[in-house]
């Protein structure tokens, strides 16, 4: 500008300016692969057009059942003309997968709808199954080479996995024969032979062949009659062996049952508490008491006293020599004393007592230890600490007294 306020002819001129129009983006699926091995795989393609290199964010995400759940999302720098993206997204539980592309911080010439683009899934499916041929011998001998062939059939629409073919006895699980096997494509068919080293010594042999892959298995059963040794011998309608491992675990049952039983029935009652428990009687006190009685006779040549029942009558022959003497004589004799005394009466056994009798009273042996000595002949007795107090009696003088802890 000039002082006087005008335009200085120095300042004339023109200038241009370049304007380009805004870039576009379009975005293509190309090959989607899904398969059990390598997983669902999806090749994408981006273009942009004439000019700068731009930022997009690209999204990835899976359906299912109408949801749609966004799995990756990331940035990449697209230069001009077609970029090519791989996406590797595993094993989903998809039936439809969608790639959104957004510019980052400028402006597309087309419209967002066609920077979006969705296709449907179909999850790869296998049917597999086995066929079983028949076997080289048809009828083997126990430790014979056995050979069978085999087919793996696959009906669906994918390839299978790589896996293991197993024979094993059905009766007991023994593995007979294992060996790899290769993929089965899509409505195809493999077929083999898996050789059996020793053939198990049973008349009929049960096996069952199984097919394992990866999260999957089937099975063909067979059932094999052994050749029989020496001639015809006995033929049985089942596995000789697991009606042995039956009858064997059905014996462990029965004994266990038993065993639980006697173990209950014989339990001794505890006498923790001390008072208002009744002891049971011992053992040698129920003998005693269903033993008959006996009496004691004398005999005449050599005094030796001998114990015989007392209903006995006739002639008694003494050990010590050899007497032979009649017992009809001496059986009012007074000497003659029964060797099972009464037992008291348990005062509990009437119904409504008018006068009961007292408890009857039997001496006391008290230790700290297993060890004690019997109250009347001082002879030691091993008696457990845990089943005190108890009622014993000395094998020795035969004196029944209350062993106590103290």
């Amino acid at each position: 500008m000039s002082d006087d306020g005008g335009v200085s002819s120095q300042l004339q001129g023109s200038l241009e300016l370049l304007v380009y129009e805004a870039q576009s983006l379009d975005l293509n699926f190309g090959e989607v692969d899904w398969t059990l091995a390598g997983g669902l795989h999806s090749q994408i393609s981006v273009a942009l057009s004439a000019g700068d290199s731009r930022d997009v964010n690209i999204s990835i995400s899976l359906g299912f059942q109408g949801v749609d759940n966004e799995v990756q999302r990331f940035t990449v720098t697209l230069d001009p003309g077609l970029r090519e993206i791989s996406l590797d997204l595993g094993g989903p539980q998809a039936d439809s997968l969608s790639v959104t592309i957004e510019p980052r911080g400028w402006m597309t010439s087309n419209s967002a709808a066609n920077l979006t683009w969705q296709v449907d899934l179909a999850a790869p499916s296998i049917s597999p199954s086995v066929e079983l041929g028949p076997l080289d011998p048809e009828k083997p001998n126990p430790g014979q080479s056995v050979s069978l062939p085999y087919w793996l059939n696959n009906s669906g629409d994918a390839k299978t996995l790589p896996g293991e073919l197993r024979v094993v006895r059905t009766s007991n699980g023994m593995l007979l024969a294992e060996r790899t096997v290769s993929s089965v494509s899509a409505n195809g068919s493999s077929s083999g032979t898996v050789e059996i080293g020793l053939w198990p010594d049973s008349q009929i042999i049960e096996v069952e062949v199984i097919w394992f892959m990866e999260d999957s298995a089937v099975s063909e059963s067979l059932s094999v009659e052994s050749s029989g040794q020496g001639g015809g011998g006995l033929t049985l309608p089942f596995d000789i062996m697991a009606a042995f491992y039956g009858a064997l675990s059905g014996f462990a049952v029965v004994l266990v049952g038993i065993i639980a039983w006697r173990t209950v029935s014989e339990r001794t009652p505890s006498t923790e508490g001390g008072e208002g428990k009744v002891l049971r009687d011992s053992r040698i006190t129920r003998r005693l008491e269903n033993a008959p009685s006996k009496r004691e006779v004398l005999c005449p040549s050599c005094e030796q006293r001998l114990n015989i029942p007392s209903e006995h009558t006739g002639t008694v022959r003494c050990p010590a020599c050899t007497t032979q003497f009649s017992t009809e004589t001496d059986y009012d004799d007074s000497t003659v004393q029964p060797l099972t005394d009464p037992l008291p009466q348990n005062p509990e056994s009437s119904e409504t007592p008018p006068d009961p009798e007292p408890a009857p009273w039997w001496p006391v042996a008290r230790s700290t230890e297993e060890i004690l000595s019997c109250p009347e002949c001082d002879q030691r007795l091993r008696i457990p600490l845990e089943r005190r107090p108890v009622h014993s009696r000395c094998p020795a003088c035969r004196t029944e007294f209350m062993a106590e802890l103290g």
